[in-house]
């Protein structure tokens, strides 16, 4: 108020109030201030606006992320998503993406990473398999069917990698798990199995409807074996300065935590 030159406030014993100088400058400031917060919320809206290209493992993106797609939109309208699907044998180091979604280890040379979800596998097959063939009670009894093999199950997977993995880790490494048809997509996998064709390793963030609605049985439920690999999302270095890409970045972490949550 010295140096205004008039005063802001008449003050009471207890109460303080605009003067007629003072209202004034609050019209202004107010005014500025909206004039302001508008402007900020016009480029915050012009930084979320234009294309972003995110690469994803087809089936995680069939079964996974099409159906939750409808929530980043109604979040981002002005955001142009581009998904494109290629399977673990591409490599990351292209540049083709802005974002991507893979199977494997996380560790990426020069490229940054987020762990989203972890993955267990556990054998599946269709009902009717079961009613036509001997009965499945133990591990060791999967000798007698046929086996189904998912080639591109991880990064750097071979062909019978998830059977082997899983063998291994319950201690049944002994059983000859390199015998039965193989797949380079993991739907294509499970619908082979879901049509009796043999049992299956079912991934559980792929596999729930399938389990829910009767068409594959989980054969050993207490034999779901965690694997060596998470779901990562995969970017260049810097890429997360790009609001664009920092709006999907947080949107599939936020889609994993659910998941995590959900399954407790």
């Amino acid at each position: 108020e010295s140096n205004l030159g008039f005063k802001l406030f008449q003050r009471a014993a207890r109460q303080m109030a605009l003067t007629e100088e003072g209202q004034r400058l609050f019209q202004v400031v107010s005014t500025s201030l909206s004039m302001i917060n508008t402007e900020v919320q016009a480029i915050h809206r012009q930084c979320l606006q234009g294309v972003v290209t995110l690469r994803t493992l087809p089936s995680l993106g069939l079964k996974w992320l099409v159906g939750r797609l409808s929530d980043f939109q109604q979040r981002y309208p002005d955001i142009e998503l581009r998904v494109e699907a290629e399977d673990s044998s591409v490599a990351l180091t292209d540049g083709q993406y802005d974002i991507a979604i893979d199977l494997g280890h996380g560790v990426y040379e020069d490229l940054q990473t987020t762990r989203l979800m972890p993955e267990k596998i556990f054998p599946v097959c269709s009902p009717k398999l079961l009613a036509q063939e001997a009965t499945i009670s133990t591990p060791a009894d999967l000798k007698h069917f046929t086996l189904l093999h998912d080639v591109t199950a991880w990064r750097d997977a071979d062909d019978y990698s998830e059977w082997e993995y899983w063998g291994k880790t319950i201690g049944q490494d002994d059983l000859d798990f390199s015998k039965g048809p193989t797949f380079n997509r993991a739907f294509l996998t499970l619908h082979a199995a879901i049509n009796g064709q043999g049992i299956a390793m079912g991934r559980e963030a792929l596999i729930n409807d399938e389990i829910s609605t009767g068409q594959l049985v989980d054969l050993f439920p207490d034999l779901h074996v965690k694997t060596r690999n998470h779901y990562h999302l995969v970017y260049a270095r810097g890429a997360l300065d790009n609001p664009r890409i920092k709006a999907l970045h947080d949107w599939l972490v936020e889609q994993s935590s659910v998941d995590a949550q959900d399954t407790g």
